[in-house]
């Protein structure tokens, strides 16, 4: 079930459940929108699922909304537009097994306007992640077979779409980390078909989506990489050390343990 509580006041008011009687079916891929009044979510019967908006404001039981969209989905919700109109959301709607991403408008009628936002992919491609922008305007997201080989960036209206500037080898892959908190900066790392060992930074304020090398390794495994909030500084964990910036032959700054950025 999902649970809700007013915090704003700085202390846990009263529970109360938000979700109508799952008769066996069960719940996954939450998503609150920024103004805290809706929740979508997946809903999970018989293996495959639909995606459910409820307002949480609704005094108890509340009814869900189906967004009804072309069909049931094998795939997993991802996030709410900040309008807290439009969900970002990823699912087979089309055809089984193959993820795509979707645009879903929730302001007007059911069934729900749902605008897809990735390009026509081959018979065994899938998009493999997608996440929103800190300005809600656009979304990356990365498309390939059994591994990841592509990064586009796309606007909310499924147009501006762009193919990240970036050749890999023989072997390669990408694996995307993420957005700057509060910068239009996003990071992914680069596998050579064992380790990830190189990671870049994409600037979408920039203009065209190109890619700029921020760490390497030289063939050392990276296990943890993360952006600073403005997206100003890299750091990657790699070889027992946490080390900052481009300069992997520099003494590490720290040992190798959980490092967060907090400003």
């Amino acid at each position: 079930n999902i649970v809700v509580s007013d915090v704003s006041s700085g202390v846990p008011g009263t529970a109360r459940q938000v979700n109508d009687d799952l008769g066996g079916d069960t719940l996954s891929s939450l998503a609150l929108a920024p103004d805290g009044n809706t929740v979508a979510y997946a809903r999970i019967s018989g293996g495959v699922s639909t995606v459910e908006v409820v307002d949480v404001t609704d005094a108890l039981p509340a009814s869900p909304q189906p967004t009804n969209l072309v069909g049931p989905t094998t795939g997993l919700l991802t996030a709410f537009h900040t309008d807290s109109e439009r969900l970002i959301a990823l699912g087979d709607f089309e055809t089984v097994e193959q993820l795509e991403l979707y645009s879903i408008d929730l302001s007007g009628n059911q069934p729900a306007d749902a605008v897809k936002l990735n390009h026509n992919l081959g018979s065994a491609e899938k998009v493999g992640s997608a996440q929103l922008s800190p300005l809600s305007d656009r979304v990356i997201y990365s498309t390939g077979e059994a591994t990841m080989t592509e990064l586009f960036v796309v606007d909310l209206d499924g147009t501006g779409r762009a193919k990240v500037d970036h050749g890999l080898g023989n072997g390669q892959s990408l694996v995307p980390v993420g957005f700057a908190r509060e910068a239009e900066t996003y990071l992914y790392r680069v596998n050579d078909g064992t380790n990830d060992v190189e990671a870049y930074t994409i600037d979408l304020s920039a203009g065209p989506a190109e890619a700029t090398l921020a760490f390497a390794t030289g063939g050392a495994a990276i296990s943890w990489c993360g952006l600073a909030a403005d997206g100003s500084l890299v750091a990657c964990a790699s070889n027992g050390g946490i080390y900052l910036g481009d300069d992997f032959s520099s003494p590490p700054v720290a040992a190798s343990t959980n490092l967060f950025f907090l400003d």
